[in-house]
């Protein structure tokens, strides 16, 4: 009889607490702002130019290939990485350094490039992936031209977007906590806000 009704004592006691457990989370209130993963940017690895054999014999129609992914956009990446521009200029640049054509084709290389990640931090707003993309585009310009200075402006600006989109991150989980900040507190929404808008 004692464990019998020791047996009925534990059931009723765990349907209790789970009871209790249920409705505490059907009471929790619901997050003021959903965050999901895609707002934090996992790392982007050193990009590394694919090895392009180049030769007097087929320097000539790499030359005409460089051009025609240039002209398509075919800047860097893909499956095909070997036939983008970049890394065809970079390899014709190491056979031929003193042909002004390749040096030239690689510095328009280039500012497409930049070009292509500006228009991605431009985008981060209604895509976040677009920070990832940019991120890509600066591993890229870093081995082109490091020591150029439209490379370290680019550079400079991307910093500044992975600091706003750091405090916009801070500043959501702050306001799901409900640490809003109305008196100017550091770890409040509206100071990390504040301060990725300033970015």
């Amino acid at each position: 009889a004692w464990s019998l009704c020791l047996g009925l004592a534990l059931t009723c006691a765990a349907g209790c607490g789970r009871r209790q457990a249920e409705e505490e989370e059907a009471n929790a209130p619901e997050p003021l702002v959903t965050i999901g993963q895609d707002q934090s940017v996992s790392p982007v690895p050193a990009w590394r130019a694919p090895a392009i054999a180049v030769t007097d014999a087929n320097a000539a129609a790499l030359r005409k290939q460089a051009a025609a992914a240039l002209k398509a956009g075919h800047l860097y990446g893909g499956e095909q990485e070997a036939e983008a521009a970049i890394p065809l200029y970079l390899a014709l640049q190491q056979h031929s350094p003193r042909n002004e054509r390749i040096r030239d084709g690689l510095r328009e290389s280039l500012y497409a490039l930049l070009d292509e990640g500006r228009k991605a931090l431009n985008a981060i707003d209604y895509d976040a992936q677009e920070l990832r993309h940019a991120h890509e585009v600066g591993a890229v310009a870093r081995v082109v031209a490091p020591a150029d200075p439209r490379v370290e402006a680019f550079l400079d600006r991307l910093d500044r977007a992975d600091e706003a989109a750091q405090a916009n991150r801070l500043g959501e989980l702050a306001l799901n906590a409900e640490r809003i900040g109305e008196n100017n507190e550091a770890n409040g929404a509206i100071a990390y806000f504040r301060e990725a808008l300033r970015e």
